[in-house]
């Protein structure tokens, strides 16, 4: 896709958009990169691969074929984030310019516990929650963005057995009249 000029935007399943970034961040940049901030400390930073938007140039281009052939090589041993985070710190790739996406616009989900709580920092302008870490169906349950429930066309009562009870628990709480 990059080496036929298209702007790619990467994300991963357990993000939800609340408006469509494309206009805003699709368009001809300066940066050639960009994704949401990994503020973990174990995700060695910057990058949080589970949305990146990357523009089409020769660096990105040359950034792409480089994880193309490390992946393989790295993934068994860890994440693509530690693999995508290691090629954009490379010397090689110093000319790359790359910029996290404004965190208050592209949150992570860290609902429970003293992780920040990002639930109240959700407004009208944030494009879309990534539900980080476990209990990601609780996450977007929490902060009304879990669709998949009776009603929806798609919606398999079968799946729910494989789901944890304390969110099948919580759903049913929250579909009673």
């Amino acid at each position: 896709m990059i080496e036929a000029g298209f702007t790619v935007i990467a994300q991963d399943a357990d993000i939800v958009w609340t408006r469509d970034p494309r206009p805003v961040y699709s368009q001809p940049s300066l940066i050639d990169i960009r994704s949401e901030l990994a503020p973990a400390v174990g995700s060695r930073s910057p990058a949080n691969t589970g949305f990146v938007i990357v523009q089409p140039n020769k660096k990105t281009l040359a950034f792409a074929h480089a994880m193309v052939h490390l992946v393989p090589i790295t993934y068994w041993r860890s994440c693509d984030q530690l693999a995508f985070n290691s090629v954009l710190r490379h010397w090689r790739f110093r000319q790359l310019h790359y910029e996290s996406l404004p965190r208050r616009l592209f949150l992570d989900l860290h609902i429970e516990g003293g992780r920040g709580g990002t639930r109240d920092l959700i407004s009208n302008e944030t494009f879309l929650l990534h539900a980080v870490g476990s209990e990601k169906e609780m996450k977007f349950l929490k902060v009304g963005e879990w669709y998949f429930r009776p009603g929806c066309s798609h919606f398999s009562q079968d799946v729910y057995t494989s789901m944890p009870e304390s969110f099948v628990k919580a759903l049913q709480v929250e579909d009673s009249p």
